[in-house]
């Protein structure tokens, strides 16, 4: 027969195994917990390590990215959907990190207008000059200086005030200071 005193031990017994069992699932349901806290958590840094660009310029689908923080211009390159025949990358750095709210924009190459043109005799005139007065887009930024940003004041400029009474007159418009206007002076006309 079993004594109380082995009916005790076997009690005691019973109790720390059912008291290791239930220390064990208690534990391992709060690293369940943990675990999935754990994710949820990487997943709203994941959401917070997210930024906005703004790419247009000489990409097919110019707009709005979100992408990862600290991606790389290829990257939002990529996202618009690549590059237009005629981007411009020798000013471009697509290894560049990208910050947040930052507009980038792609340059063309510039088409070549003013040029040296030939006689028949195989002697030169003088290069074919731009009126400033007719001068689309393309022209004015195969200009020496004038960029997007100029060709577009300028374009501006003609349509708000009417045709340009002289070459100088650019001069009116921000940016081009007598610095500048040298740089491309002998290159335009008006008429």
């Amino acid at each position: 027969m079993i004594n109380k005193w082995q009916i005790s031990i076997l009690v005691v017994l019973g109790l720390a195994l059912f008291t290791g069992l239930l220390i064990r699932v208690i534990s391992s349901r709060s690293n369940l917990q943990l675990s999935l806290g754990e994710q949820v958590q990487e997943g709203i840094e994941e959401e917070n390590e997210s930024i906005y660009v703004h790419i247009g310029g000489e990409v097919n689908k110019a707009g709005v990215y979100k992408v990862r923080k600290n991606a790389r211009l290829f990257e939002v390159v990529k996202k618009a959907g690549g590059l237009k025949d005629d981007a411009d990358l020798s000013s471009i750095n697509l290894a560049t990190t990208i910050k947040d709210g930052e507009k980038i924009l792609i340059p063309a190459k510039k088409a070549v207008v003013v040029e040296e043109v030939y006689s028949s005799k195989g002697g030169s005139e003088k290069p074919k000059k731009v009126n400033i007065n007719s001068a689309d887009y393309n022209e004015l930024v195969a200009l020496p200086i004038i960029g997007d940003k100029l060709a577009k004041r300028i374009i501006e400029y003609r349509e708000k005030n009417g045709k340009f009474r002289d070459i100088e007159e650019l001069k009116l418009i921000k940016g081009i200071g007598d610095k500048n206007f040298k740089q491309f002076q002998e290159f335009i006309i008006v008429e």
